[in-house]
């Protein structure tokens, strides 16, 4: 017997910028020099029906005063940790312009967080 079905498809929204597969809610999130120079940048999908996981690509780091630095892949790269050099317990870096990758999807550009080292 022939039958039909509904399906809904769903646009992905737009992750969240993460680090550590940590986010943010709110508030810089906390984390020390080397922590953060060894730890991925990631792109989480909140509340999402699936579990998907995406590839972060390229992402920028700022700090107050100095000028931002573009890394390509999901870590902190030679440059990025010369910038950490000017930093100092207690300043805020802004990681932003992430761009993130799901095979064959086109992924919104994940949000800007703030990481306040702690060393």
């Amino acid at each position: 017997f022939p039958s039909t079905a509904v399906f809904r498809i769903k646009d992905l929204p737009r992750p969240t910028g993460s680090i550590r597969k940590q986010i943010s809610e709110g508030k810089p999130i906390r984390i020390s020099k080397n922590a953060l120079t060894i730890s991925p940048v990631g792109a989480e999908f909140e509340n999402f029906d699936f579990e998907i996981n995406a590839v972060v690509k390229r992402f920028s780091v700022r700090l107050a005063g100095r000028p931002s630095v573009t890394v390509n892949g999901s870590t902190f790269d030679n440059s990025a940790k010369q910038l950490l050099n000017f930093a100092n317990a207690g300043d805020i870096l802004t990681i932003f312009d992430i761009q993130a990758d799901v095979p064959g999807v086109n992924v919104p550009s994940p949000t800007s967080f703030e990481v306040q080292l702690t060393n």
